[in-house]
């Protein structure tokens, strides 16, 4: 059993049974623990945000020499441990990203799971402590005094990371580009025919570019530090079915995905419409969709961003997020953003739709406003953890969309409103 490529929510205490009989060694992601410990778990939280994060399993005894668990006793315990537990967390600093779990109860005992993150912020301390842990993977010496390079290690990571997915950003960026010139040069030569069938002897020129005269938004998510491949492109290709977002209104990735270098990509460009879909997804966890977001009012004479249509699209990218990580075992911190290019042009207004529940006119009232800015930047910053807790995702989904709302000058989304639009689309948390 791999509880680390789990949710500790899910587990419960015939799991963990079946994990120490299975004589899973403790190491750098795993600490076992006979009861709770007298000097507290705050080493605990900052050794594993500052290493590769993990969890501690209180209610197991180990063999000292192996790391074996040789005893699962469990332990007896309530929900006091939890305000513990909380407490511990906010004696480090920064305070570290963690999730805890009781499991049920057998003949009066349970297990105490607690699932710290790694961090994104490194490194991390414990207060009136001078001394910066980390974990070893050594069997007698599980958490030890970071070294000199050890410690440079740390306060570097936080620019490995960055440069790390500036790295899968580019790459994605470079997919999207060439699929946008291979369909330039496609309509090129189409007109060029037609052209030649009309019998015209002018030297056709194609000076339009996919994207240019729209408005774009692109959503993108990937891993804190996306270092490993979680996955080969292979494997994504074959399970796509399983994990894939369906909605009438939405489908990512698309049904027609291909290979590409490191990952799968979509892209498609309606041509009569002038709307373009891109979408990537790679081993090493970079999720992204590039669309157009914006369309051309009925009398022609604005462009219509509609925020209905991008709020479908960050439900779905979330969604699927939740089943790619969970399918190929990442827990952690996922960054990422919602840009929207092009919200602006000198020949034509833009103008921004809020949401408004169908066959309904009672929200119609200041329902457009005009862009004001040319580029809009939302950061997303979440974790594995929280798409996986309705309540939290829900909350982190509604926040988000107030910012965006706000921004495009609307002080808020409405009573009922998105309650409304969740229904309408079959949405749950």
């Amino acid at each position: 059993m791999d509880i680390l490529n789990q949710s500790i929510k899910s587990l419960n205490f015939a799991d963990i049974i079946a994990f120490c009989q299975e004589k899973n060694r403790e190491g750098i992601q795993i600490d076992y623990k006979k009861e709770y410990p007298q000097k507290g778990i705050a080493k605990h939280f900052a050794s594993f945000s500052n290493t590769r994060g993990g969890i501690l399993i209180i209610g197991v005894e180990e063999d000292r020499k192996s790391g074996v668990p040789i005893a699962w006793e469990s332990i007896e315990c309530d929900a006091k441990i939890i305000e513990k537990i909380n407490q511990e967390a906010s004696n480090v600093e920064p305070i570290p990203a963690f999730d805890v779990h009781i499991t049920d109860e057998i003949n009066g005992k349970r297990f105490v799971l607690v699932r710290v993150y790694e961090g994104d912020k490194t490194p991390y301390y414990v207060q009136n402590d001078s001394n910066v842990w980390v974990r070893t993977g050594n069997i007698s010496n599980s958490i030890d005094i970071a070294s000199p390079d050890g410690l440079e290690l740390l306060f570097g990571k936080k620019e490995k990371a960055e440069k790390a997915r500036n790295n899968f950003l580019s790459i994605s960026d470079e997919l999207h580009e060439a699929a946008i010139g291979k369909e330039e040069k496609r309509i090129r030569e189409e007109l060029r025919k037609e052209a030649e069938k009309e019998g015209s002897t002018t030297i056709f020129r194609y000076e339009k570019t996919i994207g240019v005269y729209d408005s774009i938004c692109k959503i993108t998510l990937q891993p804190y530090f996306p270092g490993k491949s979680l996955t080969t492109p292979k494997k994504i290709k074959d399970d796509i079915d399983s994990i894939r977002f369906r909605n009438r209104n939405f489908v990512f990735p698309d049904l027609n995905v291909e290979p590409s270098p490191k990952g799968i990509r979509y892209f498609s460009y309606q041509r009569s419409r002038e709307i373009l879909e891109s979408q990537v997804v790679l081993g090493q966890g970079l999720i992204q969709d590039i669309f157009t977001a914006s369309r051309k009012s009925p009398d022609e004479k604005s462009r219509i961003i509609s925020l209905r249509a991008i709020a479908v699209r960050i439900f779905g990218i979330f969604k699927f997020a939740d089943r790619f990580y969970d399918k190929y075992g990442y827990q952690g911190v996922l960054l990422g953003n919602i840009e929207i290019n092009g919200a602006t042009d000198v020949l034509e207004d833009v103008l921004v739709r809020r949401m408004v529940p169908i066959g309904s006119d009672f929200w119609e009232e200041d329902k457009t406003k005009e862009s004001l800015l040319s580029d809009y930047l939302w950061e997303i910053k979440i974790d594995t953890r929280i798409l996986k807790e309705k309540d939290e995702l829900r909350k982190y989904y509604e926040e988000l969309l107030e910012e965006i709302y706000w921004d495009f000058g609307f002080e808020e989304i409405g009573d009922g409103v998105l309650d409304k639009f969740l229904e309408e689309n079959g949405f749950t948390f």
